[in-house]
């Protein structure tokens, strides 16, 4: 059983414990890396996600796809492999800090203020490949990074950053931005206005993760996926559905529906509320349709982990 040590994070002052022989830490709050024994932030802003290498990625991927609806259940065992890369992909990461005021007018409090707090670690692709694209979204792993080791150029397909640190802060600072006011827009009715009152990005280092580019082949057709070298996450994966599993998410998608509607009338019925209770139950049937009727509309449908996960 290793020993820990109890240590104090320089920026925040968070206290946590850590392995008594780790050279250097990051504070799982507010991510800031520093050294245990100094108590003070490291100079080392490029680091790397260590390759899992007892993962076979094409196992967990046909894994998470059997699992998904209207899967020919052949797959698993005709598909083969056409491509099987290992790309090290940099990420920018920056710890932001806002606050926001916004004021407009809502349906429930009529004028009313209101503040937004948008806290967290933000990660920006820099590959300046499609992948940046892919990845976008996914929430990288911070905890567990090691000091940037040349060797992992020898290991796969090893992609230089294409995004400067001063360009990737800009579009951190956007994308919270975005998120704030995609947050006040949600609160009001009506927006009227919305002021940053307090806006911080500080940068969190340069980490170069492991994402296997896959693809198989089945029944003649090519299929691709994307999987966290890390942790064995499938990012995104292309996969074919049977034309009977369609026709069975279809009719899915038009019963819950038709239950949305039920529950809203017999709503209506019983405590009132007429049409309103009534376009409740047909929005509420809508929202649980949307996820199967997409699907039911293509013959090759997208499937994530991460995404299921959350």
């Amino acid at each position: 059983m290793s020993q820990t040590a109890e240590v104090e994070c320089p920026r925040c002052g968070a206290r946590f414990s850590v392995p008594l022989n780790a050279s250097t830490v990051t504070c799982p709050y507010c991510f800031t890396i520093f050294s245990p024994r100094e108590g003070v932030r490291a100079e080392e802003t490029q680091f790397y996600f260590p390759l899992n290498n007892s993962l076979e990625p094409f196992e967990k991927l046909v894994l998470f796809i059997a699992r998904q609806y209207a899967v020919p259940r052949e797959l698993p065992k005709e598909f083969s492999v056409s491509r099987r890369e290992l790309h090290w992909v940099p990420v920018h990461f920056f710890f932001a800090d806002f606050k926001a005021e916004a004021r407009g007018f809502s349906q429930v409090f009529g004028e009313a203020t209101s503040e937004i707090t948008e806290t967290g670690l933000v990660s920006i692709p820099a590959s300046g490949t499609w992948l940046d694209r892919e990845l976008e979204h996914y929430p990288f792993p911070v905890r567990g990074k090691l000091p940037f080791n040349p060797e992992i150029k020898e290991k796969g397909i090893f992609h230089e950053p294409r995004v400067s640190r001063e360009e990737a802060g800009k579009m951190a600072e956007a994308a919270v931005k975005a998120k704030i006011r995609l947050e006040a827009q949600e609160s009001f009715s009506s927006l009227h206005a919305l002021t940053v009152t307090k806006g911080e990005v500080e940068y969190r280092g340069l980490v170069y993760y492991p994402i296997w580019i896959l693809e198989y082949t089945f029944r003649g057709e090519r299929f691709q996926a994307l999987v966290d070298g890390a942790s064995g996450i499938v990012i995104k994966t292309q996969y074919p559905q049977t034309a009977r599993g369609r026709l069975t998410l279809g009719a899915y998608s038009l019963l819950a529906i038709l239950f949305g509607l039920a529950g809203g009338a017999a709503y209506a019925q019983s405590l009132g509320g007429g049409f309103l209770a009534i376009a409740g139950g047909l929005v509420v049937g809508v929202a649980s349709a949307i996820a199967p009727l997409s699907r039911s509309a293509t013959r090759v449908a997208t499937a994530s982990e991460y995404v299921e996960l959350q």
